[in-house]
């Protein structure tokens, strides 16, 4: 780590919904690298996957539900407040300028970390970015050795094996389509503004 900075864990993504998998692998990630908070960063217009369903609106108010009551964790809102298409080295520049005292350890699948090359500005991503790269089941085992060889700094990426739960946003939106219960994959509070606001498919709340 840095030592004249503090570290954070930031988990990117568009969060649609947001589940426990997401809060437990940020939360073992901050814990993993000595972080004082895991930040979650939702994208407004994500650049290399598909849309989010809900609009950004909502899925800042079911991120803020779900963390309000979970010390060491923060909704960061930098990417909805910026115009187009959501890139990771645009938001590490302004966090940079908005929080010059830490320094955040972006949370990667293999998977993803893999297809770097394919983000925006890479050659400067690659340059400026901390990363923390977790293994997930059903994905080729990720190294240091592979991670230098697609261009990361060693001091600056770290591996880690993490086995958060198995759930998936797009296994939530199924299950509240299909009229299934969705108990146990995303918090209370998530699931009410789910059923209040007929998310995803859902029989809006009388």
């Amino acid at each position: 780590m840095t030592p004249e900075l503090r570290p954070v864990a930031v988990l990117g993504g568009t969060f649609d919904p947001v589940h426990f998998g997401h809060i437990a692998l940020a939360l073992s990630v901050r814990d993993s690298i000595g972080a004082g908070e895991a930040w979650l960063v939702p994208a407004a217009t994500p650049a290399l996957r598909a849309q989010p369903v809900a609009s950004a609106e909502v899925r800042l108010a079911m991120l803020e539900a779900a963390t309000r009551d979970i010390p060491g964790m923060r909704v960061v809102d930098v990417e909805l407040r910026r115009p187009g298409v959501s890139h990771t080295i645009d938001t590490l520049e302004a966090l940079a300028i908005d929080h010059p005292g830490l320094q955040p350890w972006w949370i990667l699948g293999a998977d993803a970390a893999r297809r770097l090359s394919e983000w925006h500005r890479s050659d400067e991503l690659r340059a400026a970015i901390h990363l923390v790269v977790v293994q997930r089941s059903g994905i080729a085992h990720f190294d240091q050795a592979e991670a230098c060889s697609l261009g990361l700094d060693p001091l600056r990426t770290v591996v880690l094996d993490v086995t958060p739960p198995a759930i998936s946003a797009s296994e939530v939106r199924r299950r509240v389509a299909a009229g299934e219960a969705i108990g146990g994959l995303v918090p209370s509070a998530v699931a009410d503004i789910i059923a209040t606001r007929g998310l995803y498919g859902a029989a809006p709340a009388r």
